[in-house]
């Protein structure tokens, strides 16, 4: 299995969520790349497909992530909507203008769940569906 870009909670790891969660919560302005896409994916629904492909006895290689491919920034404009925060925080940016990455990265490191989806029938979350249940998790905590 191949994954992207695993978000949700965790008490001693911090993920992008969390960090926009908690950036923006604290009123702290943010950079994040317009222009570096990705696959966001819910440890959650994650956790729930691995367990579901493993009872299959399937084989070869599944891209289990996000069904959506979406920019880090329009994630965290995500992540702010459905987490009730000032969105005005989140500041767009290219790539190369950020300093944070030691490796290079690709622009575009989205992962295609066709097969996922088809062949084994697995529900994969898009950001805003993922989001919600991020937040609900919060909520019955």
């Amino acid at each position: 299995m191949r994954t992207s870009v695993l978000y949700g909670w965790h008490p001693n790891r911090l993920n992008f969520a969390t960090w926009v969660i908690d950036s923006l919560k604290s009123g702290m302005r943010i950079s994040v790349a317009e222009d570096h896409y990705n696959s966001p994916t819910l440890v959650d629904n994650l956790t729930e497909v691995i367990l579901r492909i493993v009872g299959a006895d399937a084989t070869g290689v599944y891209h289990v992530a996000g069904s959506e491919r979406i920019s880090r920034y329009d994630f965290a404009m995500k992540i702010a909507e459905v987490f009730g925060l000032d969105r005005s925080l989140v500041t767009p940016v290219k790539m190369e203008d950020l300093k944070v990455w030691v490796a290079k990265r690709p622009r575009d490191s989205s992962l295609s769940v066709y097969k996922a989806r088809h062949e084994l029938k697995v529900g994969l979350l898009d950001a805003r569906e993922g989001l919600r249940q991020m937040r609900a998790l919060a909520s019955d905590e």
